[in-house]
């Protein structure tokens, strides 16, 4: 069907982060609005839809209706009459026939008929003809036609043009349009302009604009008006918006209404969100629920979240489940969370399988996780091989581990390398191990003896 609209998506990034248990959503607030469109050609075609409403036949008697349609046209249209011509050419459209479509737009167009230069702007569109797209919206939209108005404002907008689609935009939302108005907004917020943004998006939402209820109450949720915040996201999600779910799940938790909390989390869950899951996962393992922390735990896992497959294996493990814990910590390791990989290679060298160890432990270390670089100097250490002990020793010493610290500085003092030995063992022993004392007593009681001598 005709496109009357380019409706696009422009989408806030991040969301307000959940205290949580272990781990936390990483995703912050943030101030940056990203317009997530698809290619306007690819739009236009998705989303043609016609200017005139008709019964919706069944598919046995479509081709009737069509032909019955162009024939009750087709009179008219011959005879020059516009709004004839715009609705033949629907008719051609809706029978696949794009070539009679254009040919009919273009006699109505030309004619001036605001309709069939709106969407003869569109199907140009969908041609790649950018130059004929243009000069056809434009017609349109200085005839104030807002839907024209709106679909150059998306022209503009997708072509980084941005004043232009200002504009054409505000020209839109000052005839109530919506999407105008919530676009408009959107590139307010990007440029930081918070009063303007939430004027339009509120224009927006008032009209029952999910996207801009979330967007409003997110904002109002960066300004701390928690009242006003948990008001529009109610409504987006009253609409059943993921986000606002999962962000008033947020708001009650950081309140302490816990139940609350967990209500509006479910609903973003039975959605497939798997932060929503991972949430309520940490919280019934708060309650020291591990059978409904595990469900969840498992859902968000299963959807790829690696904090939900590490706690998930780390409650595997508290249960003595030592290789279920290595199935939900695998995945984890595999995208990258060095404390899975680091507990992986604990797994391991418990039971003396020190290659797959020394693999895990690599891999966290060379993220600068300082536990493992610190455990592959034991290992290290213990197969003779003092100069990789050395390394990464030093890598996890240099983090601030006294046991790192310590160790560094013995191996230095058997190397008889005594001003790192001292500085090392000086360091662990501020940090209050007792043994590096010890170490830098003896040292010294040496030194003493040795000059004495």
């Amino acid at each position: 069907m005709f496109i009357t609209e380019l409706l696009l998506i422009c989408t806030m990034i991040g969301s307000i982060a959940y205290q949580a248990y272990l781990f936390i959503k990483t995703d912050s607030p943030t101030t940056q609005t990203v317009a997530n469109t698809e290619p306007l050609q690819e739009s236009a075609t998705k989303q043609l839809t016609q200017e005139t409403s008709i019964v919706e036949p069944s598919i046995n008697e479509l081709d009737d209706l069509l032909e019955e349609a162009k024939n009750s046209y087709r009179v008219k249209a011959d005879q020059g009459d516009a709004k004839a011509q715009f609705h033949l050419a629907i008719a051609y459209e809706q029978d696949g026939n794009l070539v009679q479509a254009k040919k009919w737009l273009k006699l109505a167009a030309d004619q001036g008929h605001v309709k069939a230069q709106n969407n003869l702007g569109l199907l140009y569109l969908i041609e790649g003809n950018l130059e004929q797209a243009e000069r056809q919206l434009k017609a349109a939209a200085h005839k104030n036609y807002k839907r024209a108005q709106f679909n150059l404002g998306v022209f503009y907008f997708e072509n980084e043009k941005i004043e232009p689609a200002k504009e054409f935009f505000k020209l839109a939302a000052n005839q109530n349009h919506h999407e105008a108005q919530y676009f408009l907004a959107c590139i307010y917020n990007d440029e930081d302009n918070k009063d303007q943004a939430k004027l339009y998006y509120k224009l927006a939402a008032r009209q029952g604009h999910v996207k801009s209820q979330y967007q409003l109450g997110f904002i109002y949720a960066q300004e701390n008006n928690t009242q006003e915040a948990k008001h529009w996201l109610k409504l987006a999600s009253d609409q059943n918006n993921v986000d606002a779910q999962f962000d008033l799940g947020i708001i009650y938790s950081l309140e302490g209404d816990l139940e609350q909390a967990k209500n509006y989390y479910k609903l973003a869950a039975d959605q497939n969100d798997m932060e929503a899951q991972f949430n309520l996962g940490v919280m019934y393992a708060d309650e020291k629920n591990n059978e409904q922390a595990k469900y969840y735990y498992k859902l968000a896992a299963d959807n790829g979240n690696s904090n939900a497959q590490y706690n998930l294996g780390l409650l595997y493990l508290s249960e003595g489940s030592t290789e279920l814990a290595k199935k939900s910590l695998e995945p984890a390791s595999d995208q990258g969370n060095k404390i899975a990989q680091h507990l992986l290679g604990t797994i391991y060298h418990s039971v003396k399988d020190i290659v797959n160890a020394k693999k895990y432990f690599q891999l966290a270390a060379d993220q600068g996780y300082g536990d493992s670089q610190y455990n592959l100097g034991i290992i290290y250490t213990e197969e003779g091989n003092m100069e990789q002990a050395k390394h990464w020793y030093k890598l996890s010493a240099e983090q601030g581990d006294k046991d790192a610290q310590y160790n560094l500085g013995l191996l230095y003092r058997m190397e008889d390398n005594e001003i790192q030995a001292n500085y090392w063992l000086k360091l662990a022993a501020e940090d209050g191990d007792i043994k590096a004392l010890d170490h830098l007593y003896s040292m010294a009681s040496s030194k003493t003896t040795n000059s004495a001598s």
